[in-house]
């Protein structure tokens, strides 16, 4: 099965990148396919195809974090390149750096049971369209660093492992397992 490691959005965030999403469709600056709302997260780790006797180990791997829950905001909007912009995503932003703390203790525990680290450095980020044109680059550009994001706060009090389906439709998540941070 195809999975990843996940952190859930709250409702109202969620419904603010929702709103961001229309602004953007309704500009019509870029050609994408737009997450759907439900589907918004933020991806701790993509582990890919697993077995059932793998995601055993997984679990249990990580049971043994321990972090406090910690509170998050939604920050600006952004892409990876500027010669090849395929993916829109919005920041995630935690104080001291409480994601990037826990994506790395969910990357040692994998890596102790086989599974790599990425050469490529985290960056917090929630995938809001993966864009197959750039219809305006530069009224995509003034759009990007003209557009306010609510400032959104909320508690993170646990991650998930996820199962990933792809349909035709778009992928189906499904939590295998939800692992609480302590309070």
């Amino acid at each position: 099965m195809r999975t990843f490691i996940a952190i859930e959005l709250s409702k109202e965030a969620k419904n603010e990148i929702a709103k961001l999403s229309d602004k953007i469709i309704k500009k019509n600056i870029i050609g994408a396919r737009f997450v759907e709302p439900e589907n918004f997260h933020l991806t701790l780790k993509f582990l890919g195809e697993v077995s059932e006797q793998e995601t055993e180990k997984i679990k249990e791997k990580l049971s043994e974090i321990k972090q406090k829950s910690f509170d998050v905001s939604l920050g600006k909007l952004g892409f990876f390149s500027p010669k090849f912009v395929k993916v829109l995503w919005l920041e995630l932003i935690s104080k001291k750096q409480e994601i990037n703390k826990l994506q790395e203790q969910v990357v040692d525990k994998l890596e102790e049971i086989g599974f790599m680290k990425e050469k490529r450095s985290f960056q917090t980020h929630i995938t809001i369209a993966r864009i197959k044109a750039v219809v305006d680059k530069q009224g995509f550009l003034v759009f990007l660093e003209n557009t306010e994001v609510k400032n959104i706060e909320f508690k993170i009090k646990n991650f998930k492992l996820v199962k990933s389906e792809l349909t035709p439709h778009g992928p189906v998540y499904e939590t295998i397992k939800e692992f609480y941070l302590v309070d």
